[in-house]
């Protein structure tokens, strides 16, 4: 796997983190009766899931999830071939 994909992939693990914290804070925020804070973590989250699907989308043009499918599929059913052997 090219360096630069792993980057993005990391990338979009962490955009996703961080996108289930701010939800996670908008909730707490929205229990306490804070709406203006749970709003502005809920925008925030909204905000880095858009941009995680942005970089998903790009990584699914340029064929990259094509090739990691290709590859998960390749490693599972060695992994399979291997537990029956």
């Amino acid at each position: 796997m090219p360096p630069e994909t792993r980057t993005d992939l990391i990338t979009l693990r962490l955009l996703m983190s961080r996108a289930r914290a701010n939800r996670r804070k908008s909730d707490e925020a929205r229990a306490l009766d804070r709406m203006a804070t749970a709003a502005c973590h809920m925008g925030l989250a909204l905000a880095l899931e858009r941009e995680a699907l942005d970089r998903l989308d790009a990584l699914e043009a340029s064929g990259t999830l094509i090739a990691i499918e290709a590859l998960v599929a390749s490693a599972t059913s060695y992994a399979r071939e291997r537990r029956h052997v």
